[in-house]
């Protein structure tokens, strides 16, 4: 199956709960709330595939898949991402493994994709621990490179999506140069970027 994660062992899985798992993360009455996902995809399956739920979830939501329906490819990464979370309440060892597994993905990403792999909810520790410094290094660079057009000009919607991202605290302490360029910004250029992210 093409949605199967690379690697990972399928001998004595459960396919059946695998797809399961994708169609509930895709579908209008998804549950991610409480401990729903850890019990239904985690507790209730074998031990090869609750590894494959596990690293399918760390991988889909670093890569935005493509949106279901009117799902948009964010959304289901925020969705894959609030599993992953579930997921580390329970085996965070697993967890912190399956970001390995998959994090070389993210270096394929456009800004935006990997400017949003760092705020989507969840286990941010087992992320960074994962998140080699050349990787951070490399959007920090491509921060730099964002050049805000003229304080009269509208500011594009991928530069208030990463912009907007200063609203959070880890994000302003791994990024440091994100900041001073959404410092730089004319008074109602920054009234769009806190409009899309309202915040501190």
């Amino acid at each position: 199956m093409s949605w199967r994660p690379t690697g990972c062992a399928t001998r004595k899985s459960d396919p059946w709960s695998l797809e399961r798992f994708r169609d509930h993360v895709g579908a209008a009455s998804f549950v991610g709330s409480g401990e729903y996902p850890a019990q239904v995809f985690f507790d209730r399956i074998k031990s090869d595939t609750r590894r494959n739920s596990v690293v399918f979830a760390a991988e889909q939501a670093l890569v935005e898949p493509t949106g279901v329906g009117v799902l948009s490819g964010p959304t289901m990464a925020n969705r894959y991402a609030t599993c992953r979370r579930a997921f580390a309440g329970r085996d965070r060892s697993a967890v912190r493994q399956a970001i390995a597994a998959v994090i070389g993905r993210l270096e394929q990403q456009s800004l935006e994709v990997r400017i949003r792999a760092l705020v989507h909810p969840g286990d941010l520790d087992a992320f960074w621990s994962e998140t080699k410094h050349a990787m951070r290094a490399r959007i920090a660079d491509d921060i730099e490179q964002i050049d805000p057009p003229d304080s009269s000009q509208e500011l594009t919607a991928e530069q208030i999506g990463i912009l907007g991202r200063v609203e959070l605290r880890h994000v302003r302490t791994a990024l440091p140069s994100l900041e001073p360029k959404s410092q730089n910004l004319s008074p109602w250029q920054k009234a769009s970027v806190i409009k899309h992210r309202p915040g501190p």
